[in-house]
């Protein structure tokens, strides 16, 4: 039995200290016969987790006879706060985002009130467990069930972002899941509304592991802000490890910015292609180039998984070797130089129509086209048509400066991305015959452009 007055002192008293990890204890199926605490009409039972806002209990409603999660902010912790009215704005503002959201995805909010200078929020008890829990490397969960868990999240994020709310802290700790592998949202306490003014200015709102770089740059969040927070989660499940790292605040939000995430087949065999592009997509630093709705994201995830998609088979480190090695731009690489380059690449399939980079984007990979047709055009206006083995992104690579022109697949296309960063990776002998090749084809290209503006004139 948990003492209300108790819990409350602990809470004041523990207001500076970091935020515990979010964890949901198992069901209570009956109350139990001796109740000492009440908030209101709601019969206090357990404490379920704590975080940065406050304190989540497990309560009773006597009246309907059910069991309730109660969010609560302390009155001692009211009293170490400076703008009051802001702080209970935003924790207020949970209840104002989700509190019209009814998604079988979505925990529901049941009441919201100040009692006895206790601010507090009802919302629907889940019996399960954060999924915390299954990002582990050593316990990871199937891709079935992790592309399932994804769907789900696309479709309640979808579903809140047609009503104009942006969930804007996506992460493990936010999303239940129960023994039935009910998936449920929870914890809109950041969320923006076209009603609710932001509460805070120059502050950055949002799990650092988890923002999206125009969070990070303070840009207004977007559905795909949340679509990229949602990559990030479920790399995380899939591999047990976080697509971006840092010893600090300032190089976890270095590394979301400037940082390509390392390839799933990294840390975990046999995971498809098509599920890499999927979360790719969802995690390019442009964001246009991102998901704009869960229902496309949602649609990606359920065929990736397809096993009768030809595209969706991850050529052997063997096979890619050897089909880079035909192409004119590794003609003098070693089999141990390529072999190294491909580790810190991304190998990328396109659909045709599929627009791989977009002008004006500050992207500084270039790419080499291994199987396929790719337009490139700049404000609408076709510029050429390139073929196996040509480069393109190299003057964007090169200048460390914006794209120049948009390239868009024409067919099926296999290509091989590879970052500015990550080739500081590469011996340096790999470097610079990585830098001797992209000179070559480079120059070529340039050759043959003069030739046909001679040719015209």
């Amino acid at each position: 039995m948990i003492h209300l007055k108790e819990l409350l002192t602990k809470l004041g008293a523990g207001a500076h200290q970091s935020p515990e990890k979010t964890i949901c204890l198992g069901p209570a199926d009956s109350p139990p016969e001796d109740l000492r605490d009440k908030i209101g009409k709601y019969e206090i039972i357990s404490e379920i987790a704590r975080g940065a806002m406050g304190v989540v209990l497990l309560g009773y409603d006597p009246y309907i006879k059910r069991n309730v999660a109660v969010k609560i902010i302390s009155p001692a912790r009211l009293q170490q706060i400076e703008d009051l009215e802001a702080y209970k704005s935003r924790f207020f503002m949970e209840a104002q985002a989700a509190g019209n959201l009814y998604h079988p995805n979505i925990v529901a909010i049941y009441d919201a009130n100040e009692i006895d200078d206790l601010c507090m929020i009802v919302m629907e008890y889940v019996p399960g467990k954060t999924l915390e829990t299954l990002c582990h490397p050593n316990h990871p969960a199937s891709l079935e069930q992790i592309v399932s868990i994804g769907i789900k999240i696309c479709h309640a994020l979808d579903y809140a972002h047609q009503r104009q709310i942006i969930h804007r802290d996506v992460k493990p700790g936010n999303i239940l899941i129960t023994s039935s592998e009910e998936v449920k949202i929870t914890d809109f306490g950041i969320a923006s509304m076209p009603s609710c003014r932001e509460i805070t200015e120059d502050t950055i709102l949002g799990t650092p592991y988890y923002l999206s770089p125009e969070q990070i740059k303070g840009d207004p969040a977007s559905p795909a802000s949340d679509f990229f927070s949602l990559g990030i989660v479920l790399y995380e499940l899939i591999t047990g490890k976080r697509p971006f790292e840092g010893s600090s605040l300032e190089g976890i939000l270095c590394s979301i910015l400037t940082d390509e995430p390392s390839p799933l087949d990294w840390y975990r065999e046999n995971v498809p292609l098509a599920l890499e592009n999927v979360l790719r997509k969802a995690l390019d630093k442009n964001v246009k180039a991102r998901y704009q709705d869960g229902i496309a994201f949602a649609l990606d995830l359920k065929n990736s998984l397809k096993a009768n998609d030809s595209m969706n088979l991850e050529p052997s480190l063997a096979a890619k070797v050897e089909q880079l090695r035909n192409l004119l731009f590794f003609k003098e690489f070693s089999t141990h130089e390529v072999e190294g380059l491909l580790r810190i690449s991304s190998w990328i399939i396109c659909k045709p129509t599929e627009t791989i980079v977009h002008q004006d984007e500050m992207d500084t990979s270039f790419y080499i086209i291994i199987s396929g047709t790719v337009w490139v055009e700049s404000g609408g206006k076709p510029l050429a048509v390139l073929h196996r083995g040509d480069c393109f992104g190299e003057l964007a690579f090169l200048r460390r400066k914006q794209r120049m022109a948009s390239v868009i697949a024409h067919q099926d296309c296999q290509l091989l991305k590879i970052s500015d960063i990550k080739i500081n990776l590469l011996p340096m002998e790999t470097q610079l015959r990585t830098y001797q090749s992209l000179a070559k084809i480079t120059a070529e290209k340039l050759v043959t452009m003069d030739m046909r503006y001679l040719n015209r004139t």
